[in-house]
């Protein structure tokens, strides 16, 4: 095997490429069944933005730039992946357009929220559902959101807390 393409392939532990390019779903997948809680969130993290989840202070608040391989293509087509849709309604629940991910293809400081928003609430859920169980929650219709799908709340912040109430007292058993 050429060495270009072996370095290509070549995948960190996230399942990201060493490049930043793409992540390896299936490797992803394998990762997000071993991890929970907060462990599932900073795999997420690291493949939908290429960040840790101890940059995001400084990265959201602060005045550190997104690093150059962060990819809104590639995190438009995670999310696709995580919540079982297409990579229109990913883009839409990442808060931007399908054209302009392919005209700009850098993660701004509010596509970032809604990307640790997202990876919050995910690994969350993820804690008594799997994968497709979880993607599934999240477009079906719930009665503690006022028969809203968590998606649909998903475009402003009082929606995600909204959504994130209902899933506080699921795990707490305020909800059955």
């Amino acid at each position: 095997m050429p060495a270009q393409v072996a370095e290509k392939t070549q995948e960190t532990s996230t399942g990201r490429s060493k490049k930043g390019t793409r992540v390896d779903l299936a490797r992803l997948e394998k990762r997000l069944a071993t991890g929970t809680g907060a462990e599932a969130r900073d795999i997420l993290l690291k493949a939908l933005a290429g960040v840790s989840t101890k940059r995001l202070d400084a990265l959201l608040v602060g005045d550190e730039s997104m690093p150059a391989k962060a990819s809104a293509r590639e995190a438009v087509r995670v999310t696709g992946w995580l919540l079982d849709m297409p990579k229109r309604r990913a883009a839409e629940v990442l808060g931007v357009s399908e054209s302009r991910v392919s005209r700009n293809d850098a993660i701004d400081a509010d596509m970032l929220d809604r990307i640790q928003a997202l990876t919050y609430t995910w690994s969350r859920v993820s804690r008594v559902l799997d994968r497709e169980g979880t993607a599934l929650w999240f477009k079906e219709p719930n009665p503690g959101l006022d028969g809203k799908t968590p998606i649909e709340l998903f475009h402003t912040s009082y929606g995600r807390d909204k959504v994130n109430s209902l899933v506080t007292s699921i795990l707490y058993g305020d909800v059955i």
